[in-house]
C-alpha cells in the first residue's frame, strides 16, 4: 500500500511503530530493524524508504540529545572527537547510498538487516556494551577514529543498528556509562543523519509526510526512553537493553 497522500490509519501506523523504535534507538539501537522493513511493506521504494528513515531519525536524535542534555548527562567537552570522523564516514556512506541501483539497495538493506539480526540473537554480548561504572574515560585515539569513520560510513549508507555500532565504540572502548554514551550517541547520529538526509533529499528521495509521522512517534519514545535512563541503574538499564536488541532481532526476521 504506497502512501504518498499518508491516510489516517496509515499515518497512525507509523506513528506507532516510531514510537517503539524511538524507545529503542534511544536505549541501544536497531529501531530501524523495525521501521525499514514497516516502510517497505507500505510500498517505499529502498531509496526512499532509507530515506525517509532518516528524517525521523534526526528529528528523534536531536531531541533526545536535549532531553539527555538537560539533565546534565551530555558530555559536550568529547563531542568533537567522536562527531568528526562519523560525519566524514556518514558522507562517503550517503553518497554511495543516493547513488546505488534501488534493487541492489533493497538486497542489502535486507540481507545486512537479517545479518545484524542473526548476531545479536546469538551473541547479544558482541554489541551489548559494558556499563560498569567508575572508570576512566579515554579520548579516542587513532584506531578509534578509524572504528567511527567505518560505523559512520554504515549509518550513511544503511543506518539501521548503528546505535548498537556506537555504543560498543563509547562503552567498550571510550568507556563512556551507558546514560552518557546514549546521550552523544544521540548527538553524533544526530548529526551524521542529518547530513546523509541533506544528500538523500537533494536526490528527491525523501517522502516528508511519512517521515513526519515517524518522526512524532520517535520523539514520543526518546522522550520516555530518557525518563527512564535517568531513573535506572546501570544493571536494570543493561538488561532492558538486552532485551530490546532481541526485540529488534525479531522484528527483522518477521518483516
Amino acid at each position: 500500500m504506497a502512501i504518498e497522500g499518508i491516510e489516517f490509519w496509515s499515518a497512525a501506523a507509523l506513528i506507532g511503530v516510531g514510537l517503539l523504535a524511538g524507545v529503542i534507538n534511544t536505549l541501544a539501537g536497531g529501531g530501524s530493524l523495525l521501521t525499514l522493513p514497516v516502510l517497505l511493506l507500505f510500498g517505499l521504494s529502498p531509496h526512499a524508504a532509507n530515506a525517509t528513515n532518516r528524517v525521523a531519525i534526526v528529528v528523534q536524535s536531536f531531541a533526545g540529545t536535549a532531553f539527555f542534555d538537560q539533565a546534565g548527562r551530555l558530555d559536550r567537552s568529547g563531542a568533537r572527537a567522536v562527531i568528526l570522523p562519523t560525519l566524514a564516514g556518514a558522507l562517503l556512506g550517503a553518497l554511495l547510498a543516493a547513488s546505488m541501483p534501488g534493487e541492489l539497495l533493497r538486497v542489502l538493506m535486507l540481507g545486512v538487516t537479517t545479518g545484524l539480526a542473526v548476531l545479536l540473537f546469538l551473541r547479544p554480548s558482541i554489541l551489548a556494551p559494558d556499563v560498569e561504572a567508575g572508570v576512566t574515560r579515554r579520548a579516542p585515539d587513532t584506531r578509534n577514529q578509524l572504528t567511527l569513520v567505518a560505523v559512520g560510513f554504515y549509518s550513511g549508507l544503511l543506518q539501521a543498528g548503528v546505535g548498537l555500532l556506537m555504543l560498543a565504540v563509547l562503552c567498550g572502548q571510550l568507556r563512556y556509562d551507558l546514560t552518557a554514551a546514549n546521550a552523544l550517541k544521540s548527538l553524533v547520529i544526530a548529526f551524521a543523519t542529518l547530513l546523509a538526509a541533506l544528500i538523500f533529499a537533494v536526490a528527491g528521495q525523501v517522502l516528508w509526510l511519512p517521515g513526519l509521522a515517524l518522526s512524532i512517534g520517535m520523539v514520543a519514545g526518546a522522550r520516555l526512553a530518557v525518563a527512564f535512563s535517568l531513573r535506572s541503574s546501570p544493571k536494570v538499564l543493561q538488561r532492558v537493553v538486552l532485551a530490546l536488541v532481541l526485540v529488534s532481532c525479531v522484528a527483522a526476521w518477521i518483516r
